[in-house]
């Protein structure tokens, strides 16, 4: 009986040290669910019974909070928690410690693992960036601006977070927000209390790293620690490789621009006679833009990056906290009469950066005109929220009238989307020379 009883018990003890040691094992890792459709519903649900609250892209990398009969929970960059379909993701465990630092000049981004991918950006010489999955010598990575892109890992070293630590705080890299709001707290986990609470868009100074959390000063001069999965890295220094190259005395070069496309979530915006919404025209006009800007060496920061709601608060916010050097909001217009369409752009001329809001107007105004060869309505002094209360200059632009047949025919087209974000593009170009 003794002998059973101890047998038992060694048993017992046997399986708690061994969960032990599984958590042990498992403990340092995250996994994250990589996206392998064009579009994925996000629902408030494990099924499809529940409400779609949005929609992300292929490629979007998302951490998983939890997995349930063939569906994944993850948290949106936003910070919202939410569900979508196992069948349309890839499940990945990964080293959150784990990052790449570029070690050519530039290197080209791309949207999927090899160099015939669609290039969406470039990064510079120096640049660390978090690695969110490893595929054939390609690096899945996230970008400074939030977005996920695939370099090649033969312009790359992986290093550990260790060895960045003492580098990332000796260049003086930044981090901006990129969820609604975020907690500062004492130490790094979710166990330390909350010192402070600092909405989208907010940057400051990285002091140090830790288990995927940051440690930062805020412009106040208080020191707190965030969650690193909620932030993108502002490099301190840009910089060929893979294919790419920026000249050192390009325009962007430096600048920060804010993209803030109109819209979204549970505001549609304008709606054409068939049904197409504003949100997703300058939403894919937006993220065009953002690539391009990139590519030319500026620092993007989109208001948002999906179909969710933001508050005009949030968006001005989000550009004054970022100290941007420009502020472009991008929408599509309408009217009751149907047979109205054309181009126009607004600047706000009630303060201080007025004079440079026009210059920016007229610039960008002149390249849609051209490109799109839509009625020149003009530019046009506006009385709207984000363009009267950004600091720096700001315009916001209507492409079109989504109410004109003809006009929201154009909109469905990628041509005509290409068309808009490159001539907003070239107007900025033209803005900063």
């Amino acid at each position: 009986m003794e002998n059973r009883r101890y047998l038992f018990i060694t048993c017992i003890l046997l399986v708690i040290l061994t969960l032990g040691l599984a958590q042990t094992a498992f403990a340092g890792t995250i996994k994250t669910a990589t996206v392998t459709t064009a579009v994925l519903n996000v629902r408030t649900g494990p099924s499809t019974s529940y409400n779609r609250i949005g929609t992300v892209t292929e490629y979007t990398v998302l951490p998983v909070l939890a997995e349930q009969n063939g569906w994944v929970q993850v948290s949106l960059a936003d910070g919202r928690s939410a569900w979508v379909s196992g069948d349309y993701v890839e499940i990945t465990s990964k080293n959150p410690s784990q990052k790449a630092r570029v070690t050519t000049n530039v290197l080209n981004v791309r949207t999927g693992p090899d160099t015939s991918y669609e290039r969406i950006g470039t990064v510079t010489l120096g640049t660390v960036l978090p690695v969110q999955q490893q595929l054939g010598g390609w690096l899945l990575v996230k970008l400074p601006d939030g977005r996920s892109g695939w370099i090649s890992g033969t312009y790359a070293e992986v290093i550990t977070e260790a060895e960045d630590k003492e580098q990332t705080a000796a260049k003086g890299h930044k981090i901006v927000v990129d969820v609604s709001a975020l907690n500062v707290r004492t130490g790094p986990s979710t166990d330390h209390a909350v010192i402070a609470v600092i909405p989208q868009g907010t940057v400051a100074e990285i002091l140090t790293e830790q288990d995927d959390w940051v440690q930062v000063r805020l412009n106040s001069g208080k020191e707190g620690w965030v969650a690193g999965w909620y932030v993108s890295v502002i490099p301190a220094e840009s910089g060929s490789g893979e294919g790419g190259s920026i000249d050192p005395n390009a325009p962007l070069l430096g600048k920060v621009i804010v993209v803030d496309p109109g819209h979204g979530g549970s505001s549609p915006g304008a709606i054409g006679p068939t049904g197409l919404q504003e949100k997703h025209v300058v939403m894919d006009v937006s993220s065009r833009l953002a690539a391009k800007l990139s590519d030319a060496g500026a620092t993007v920061i989109l208001t948002r990056k999906g179909d969710w709601a933001v508050s005009l608060e949030g968006r001005v916010n989000i550009a004054n906290n970022a100290h941007a050097d420009l502020f472009v909001s991008v929408h599509a217009n309408a009217h009751l009469n149907r047979s109205i369409g054309g181009t126009e752009t607004f600047y706000y001329r009630g303060k201080k950066t007025s004079t440079a809001s026009y210059q920016a107007a007229a610039l960008i105004q002149n390249e849609l005109v051209k490109a799109l060869g839509l009625r020149n309505i003009g530019v046009k002094h506006g009385n709207f929220h984000v363009i009267r209360e950004t600091n720096m200059p700001g315009v916001l632009v209507e492409l079109a009238f989504l109410s004109h047949p003809a006009e929201e025919a154009m909109m469905k087209t990628a041509e005509f989307r290409e068309s808009s974000a490159q001539a907003i593009f070239a107007g900025i170009l033209n803005y900063f020379k």
